[in-house]
């Protein structure tokens, strides 16, 4: 077992750097996983208030109702009436908008002119577009009474202009249950974005390792001895699977950190089970990597590429039910879009015990054949590679 010693012997040595990678990306799978979940719990609907300064040049009752009416959405704070104190509280955030009612506003509004606001607000602010919304939503009934000459009385039109304006669309929130399919529970998240995690990790590690196999002298020295290539190929895999079913455990024990009642249930040893088909899959792309390339910075490279790329396309950072079907087709090439499918499976039953598993296991075996392809190429680019040496 000198090969599978010396694998050991490699790790330890770099223990620590494992360690702190490792112990990285899980807190990154945790927190991602946790912001993923929290943003699609919708507890409620509440209107924000947003701060504004408004100025007024003369005092009527059109202005003041004007006033009144934008006070129910609205904040007012006290701004200096100069240009540096507006250009800061615009800049600082103390106000989102500005709205000054020029002198002679209200007479030639009454006489049918268009009389125009000064108004200005922090560019693309979408507080100054409610703002601006409720405003001209104002302006827009007063306009039609005094056009229709149905009001001349400037006390009676605001009060016709605020009961006009009580007039609402009624808005009401549905909390659908917990395990449909457009609020996943927090493992679907984690064991999700699991799968970004386990290919980096281990493309990076696995692949880095095997380039110190296969440095050319070791490996002459390696195959001068009575050792086959069938025992090297044996013991290094025997290696980077114990390895990688190391990392596998301390991921999969990771997503009883921040919800342990949801972890400790039926689905949470399906969903491990995809996981660890996940991991071996992965494991044999690392040492198909490993074969491929020949310095550090290819195989980071590739990591990036087989983590993200696969993760953008399958179903990891945006559902898979968001995802075009030209997307879906080509992403059903990689095995990170089975990995999500099943997952999804699980998550999404009701009761496992009487749902129909058999497109899980088939999402499952059909992770395991990109296994077996990526093994197979390695030991094949790996024989080649020794031969031409």
């Amino acid at each position: 077992m000198q090969v599978f010693k010396l694998c050991g012997k490699v790790m330890w040595k770099n223990r620590f750097v494992l360690i702190l990678y490792l112990a990285m990306f899980l807190m990154m799978a945790l927190i991602t996983a946790a912001a993923f979940y929290n943003s699609g719990q919708a507890t409620g609907y509440a209107a924000e208030k947003t701060d504004i300064a408004f100025f007024a040049e003369e005092d009527t009752p059109l202005v003041e109702g004007l006033r009144a009416a934008l006070a129910e959405n609205v904040n007012f704070v006290d701004v200096k009436d100069t240009d540096a104190a507006r250009a800061d509280a615009l800049y600082f955030r103390d106000v989102s908008y500005i709205l000054r009612v020029p002198k002679g506003f209200t007479a030639a509004f009454l006489a049918g002119e268009d009389p125009k606001l000064e108004k200005t607000s922090v560019s693309g602010s979408i507080a100054g577009a409610y703002v601006e919304a409720k405003l001209s939503r104002w302006l827009q009934t007063a306009d039609l009474y005094v056009k229709t000459g149905a009001v001349t009385d400037q006390a009676q039109l605001v009060q016709r202009i605020a009961a006009d304006m009580q007039n609402t669309a009624a808005v009401t929130l549905t909390q659908k249950d917990k395990t449909s399919a457009d609020q996943q529970p927090y493992l679907a998240y984690y064991f999700n974005f699991l799968s970004y995690i386990l290919t980096a990790v281990l493309i990076s590690v696995i692949a880095v390792i095997l380039q110190v196999f296969n440095n050319r002298d070791l490996r002459r020295r390696t195959f001068c001895s009575p050792m086959t290539q069938r025992s090297y190929n044996a013991q290094f895999l025997l290696a980077i699977t114990a390895f990688s079913i190391g990392v596998w455990a301390v991921m999969v024990l990771g997503g009883a950190i921040f919800d342990r009642g949801e972890f400790f249930t039926p689905a949470t040893a399906f969903l491990a089970l995809n996981a660890f088909v996940f991991m071996l899959t992965v494991t044999a792309l690392a040492f198909l990597i490993g074969n491929l390339t020949s310095s550090r910075e290819a195989v980071g490279a590739m990591a990036n590429v087989c983590a993200l790329g696969p993760s953008f396309l399958g179903g990891v950072f945006v559902p898979q039910r968001f995802l075009g079907a030209g997307v879906l087709a080509v992403s059903r090439f990689t095995p990170t879009y089975w990995y999500v499918k099943a997952t999804n499976l699980v998550t999404s039953a009701n009761d496992l015990k009487s749902a129909d598993l058999t497109p899980y296991y088939g999402a499952l075996g059909i992770v395991a054949c990109f296994g077996a392809a990526f093994l197979a190429l390695g030991l094949v680019v790996g024989k080649r590679r020794r031969t031409a040496e």
